[in-house]
C-alpha cells in the first residue's frame, strides 16, 4: 500500500504510457497510442482512442481528496440516475467486475464511454425550461436516500472550513488578513440562519453549462466529481448564475421545467446569493491549496497579491449588499466612491489598501 507522499508524487508524474498501461489492463483492450489530456484542475481525465474504434475517457482522481466509500458514493448516485433514465456519462464495469479500478502506485480511476455533443452559451426559454427538467427528475432521484461518505454544501463546508484552511496556510498578506476574516466570519454569521431547516438531499454540485452535453433535446449531466448533500437550488444557481435581472428570470424559466418534475421550495431562492459569497470563500482556499502545482502557478499567477485579496473583500461586501437587498429589499453597503464599505459590526474598508494606510506593498 503506497503512502501519501508516493501517492501524490504518482498522481504529479502521471504519464500518457501509464495511463494507456492502467486502461488497457483495467478492461482487456489495446489503446491506438492517441491520447488527449481534457480540461481539468482537479483531477487528471484523458480521452483514450482504442483499437476497436471506439474512444474512451479515463479519469484519474486526485489522491488523497476522496475515500473509497466516497467515490462509491457518486458512482451509486449516477447509476440510479441512469436507471431513472436521467442522461448521464456513467462509468463502465472493468474486467474484474469493479467500477474503481487502482494502479499499483495507489491512484484510483475510472473509464467512461466518451459522450459527443455540444456545450451552449445560447438560453432561450425552451432551452432553461427542458434543462429544468432535467433538473429535477435528477433531483427526484436524489431524495431518494443520503451519500453517506459526501460533503454537505453548506456553510461549514463551504464557508467555516475555507477560512481554517486559509488560516493554516497564511494565504492572505498581513495587511489585509485581519479585515477580509473578520468580514468573511460576520457574513458567514449572517449568512448561516438562512441554512436552518432547508432540506439537503444529493446533488449535482458543479451543475453548471460546462458539466451540461447537448444532443439534440437530450442533456447529459458530465462531471459528478463535486457531488453532495445540498439545497436543490445550488444545482439551480450553478446552471443560471447571473445575479442581475436576466439570471433572475433564468432561473424562473428553470423552475418552470423544475416544477413539472418536482415541487421546488420557493423559499430556497433566497440561498442564491449566500451560496455565491461561500463559493467565493471556497474558491480562494481551494486555489491557495493548490499553488504547489505547476499549473496553478501558471494559471493563477495574480492568486496571493494584495491586489486579488483587495477584490476578493470587494466580492464578499458586495455579496453583503446584495444578502441585504433580497432580505430587506434596500441594498445597503455600498459606496459612492471607489469601493465597497462593509459594515458589519464595525469592520470597515472603503477603496484601496494603499501604502499611506498599511505600508509598502
Amino acid at each position: 500500500m503506497s503512502n501519501s507522499s508516493e501517492r501524490a508524487f504518482a498522481f504529479s508524474t502521471l504519464s500518457p504510457e501509464r495511463v494507456c498501461e492502467a486502461v488497457e489492463q483495467a478492461l482487456d483492450v489495446h489503446c491506438t497510442g492517441e491520447i488527449l489530456a481534457l480540461n481539468s484542475y482537479e483531477n487528471r481525465v484523458y480521452l483514450l482512442c482504442l483499437e476497436s474504434g471506439e474512444r474512451v475517457v479515463g479519469k484519474f482522481y486526485r489522491p488523497d481528496r476522496w475515500s473509497r466509500d466516497a467515490l462509491m458514493d457518486e458512482f451509486a448516485f449516477v447509476d440510479e440516475l441512469s436507471e431513472a433514465g436521467v442522461a448521464v456519462a456513467k462509468p463502465l464495469k472493468l474486467k474484474n467486475g469493479q467500477i474503481l479500478g487502482e494502479m499499483p502506485e495507489g491512484l484510483w480511476f475510472s473509464v467512461m464511454p466518451y459522450c459527443t455533443g455540444r456545450q451552449t452559451d445560447e438560453w432561450d426559454d425552451e432551452k432553461l425550461i427542458q434543462l429544468g427538467r432535467a433538473i429535477g427528475r435528477m433531483h427526484r432521484v436524489g431524495q431518494r436516500k443520503a451519500a453517506s461518505h459526501r460533503h454537505r454544501i453548506d456553510v461549514s463546508y463551504l464557508g467555516r472550513r475555507a477560512l481554517d484552511e486559509l488560516k493554516r496556510m497564511h494565504a492572505l498578506p498581513p495587511q489585509i488578513e485581519p479585515f477580509y476574516m473578520r468580514f468573511a466570519e460576520q457574513l458567514i454569521a449572517k449568512i448561516e440562519p438562512l441554512f436552518e431547516g432547508v432540506a439537503m438531499q444529493r446533488i449535482h454540485g458543479d451543475c453548471h453549462r460546462g458539466n451540461l452535453l447537448w444532443q439534440g433535446d437530450r442533456i447529459i449531466f458530465l462531471d459528478f466529481d463535486d457531488f453532495g448533500m445540498g439545497p436543490a437550488v445550488q444545482d439551480l444557481f450553478m446552471a443560471c448564475p447571473s445575479a442581475d435581472a436576466m439570471g433572475k428570470a433564468q432561473r424562473e424559466r428553470l423552475l418552470e421545467g423544475y416544477n413539472q418534475e418536482l415541487a421546488f421550495d420557493r423559499r430556497q431562492l433566497q440561498l442564491v446569493e449566500p451560496l455565491r459569497a461561500l463559493r467565493y470563500m471556497h474558491y480562494s482556499a481551494w486555489v491557495a491549496g493548490r499553488l504547489n502545482e505547476e499549473a496553478f502557478q501558471r494559471v493563477f499567477s495574480h492568486f496571493g497579491t494584495l491586489r486579488y485579496w483587495q477584490d476578493a473583500l470587494s466580492d464578499l461586501q458586495e455579496q453583503w449588499a446584495r444578502i441585504e437587498s433580497d432580505l430587506e429589499g434596500e441594498p445597503q453597503g455600498l459606496t459612492g466612491g471607489n469601493g465597497y464599505v462593509g459594515f458589519a459590526n464595525g469592520v470597515r474598508f472603503d477603496g484601496e489598501f494603499d501604502d499611506d494606510n498599511f505600508g509598502n506593498r
